[in-house]
């Protein structure tokens, strides 16, 4: 293959592959918390009421919420073991429910 074809070749894969990156970009839906996010951990620590050192001793699903071509959405309940009590009244154990995305690709 002549030099000049070479070149041209490797402009249109050049310029194809650009105009796929840049100008047909993929949009991906996403949960974003409500809640603001705080400035340093002495903030957060200030304003939170209970402060603890905790393993989970416990997953549950309880449901999933929505499901996504790149995974879903389930509410989950988890069960604390507290260790230590840093700020607020001594608890022995917690549970609660939190939303979760799990993701279909198993590296993310």
């Amino acid at each position: 293959m002549p030099y000049f074809q070479r070149v041209f070749a490797s402009a249109v894969v050049i310029f194809v592959l650009l105009c796929s990156v840049c100008i047909l970009p993929e949009t991906v839906s996403a949960k974003r918390c409500g809640a603001e996010i705080p400035d340093s951990l002495l903030t957060l620590y200030l304003e939170s009421d209970l402060v603890v050192v905790a393993s989970i001793k416990s997953e549950k699903v309880l449901k999933i919420t929505d499901e996504y071509e790149y995974g879903k959405y389930l509410d989950v309940e988890k069960s604390l073991e507290i260790s230590d009590t840093l700020k607020g009244r001594d608890l022995d154990s917690v549970t609660f429910n939190i939303s979760e995305f799990q993701s279909k690709n198993p590296e993310n």
